[in-house]
């Protein structure tokens, strides 16, 4: 786990599950995780 010392273990990962189908968006996200969607008009 992250701690002060080591923030390494916590790093931004891809997750290629976001779909947008007939104007619902929908992610498949992974347990106990931070997630940030990034979405655009």
């Amino acid at each position: 786990s992250a701690t002060a010392d080591d923030s390494t273990s916590v790093l931004p990962q891809p997750n290629d599950s976001a779909a947008l189908t007939d104007g619902v968006l929908t992610v498949t996200l992974p347990p106990v995780s931070w997630s940030v969607l990034r979405l655009q008009a």
